[in-house]
């Protein structure tokens, strides 16, 4: 279970990250279109969607590091930070733009897309989903910073829950008397020792360990 709950993790942070970018730039046609300049700020959209593509692995990285303290498993860990990244970068790069879409629909400047194909677009170029798709192939840095992070931080998490345990039974060890102390033997055949403020006891005369009376 949580294999999924890390992915679906990875997931809703992804969708968090995409959603505020986008209505970013919801504000930024609206407030544009009034201003009667969206074509300059849909090209400004198209390079900032280029830019935030290229710095998107880092976000996977954060993201990976965060699913690793989720799944104890280092090779799960890994593929859920990579399948979340995968769907993460599609979300960033077509649900912005698609977010941008509706903003022109609204605005009732869905025409300016023709505008900017015939004046800005290479000739080669149809349209702008043509550039979203040549941007496709930068998945894979996304991935694999998803992966690296989720596989070094599960180790350095592992190790720490390691040395947390290794130290929890050390301070156990350290609060019960000591195995060779004398304590007082009662009618019962129990002997009795007091340490640390507390009542301890066992079988007179066993050499066993001893035992919190609560």
């Amino acid at each position: 279970m949580s294999f999924f709950k890390s992915v679906f993790y990875g997931l809703k942070l992804y969708f968090l990250a995409s959603l505020a970018i986008g209505l970013g730039y919801f504000v930024q046609v609206q407030r544009y279109d009034l201003n009667g300049n969206i074509e300059s700020s849909l090209i400004d959209i198209i390079y900032s969607i280029d830019i935030i593509t290229l710095i998107f692995p880092l976000f996977c990285f954060y993201i990976g590091s965060r699913q690793s303290n989720l799944i104890k498993r280092k090779t799960d860990s890994g593929f859920a930070a990579a399948i979340s990244a995968s769907i993460g970068f599609l979300m960033i790069l077509y649900m912005n733009w698609s977010i941008v879409l509706g903003s022109l629909m609204i605005a009732d400047a869905i025409n300016v897309l023709e505008n900017i194909n015939k004046w800005y677009l290479d000739s080669e170029v149809n349209n702008i989903f043509e550039i979203l798709n040549e941007y496709v192939w930068r998945i894979i840095p996304a991935i694999l910073a998803g992966l690296f992070a989720a596989i070094i931080n599960n180790d350095n998490h592992n190790k720490t829950q390691t040395e947390t345990k290794e130290a929890i039974n050390d301070s156990e060890e350290l609060s019960k008397p000591w195995l060779y102390s004398v304590g007082v033997v009662d009618e019962h055949g129990f002997e009795w020792i007091k340490h640390n403020n507390k009542q301890w006891y066992r079988n007179a005369n066993s050499g066993d360990e001893w035992k919190e009376y609560s």
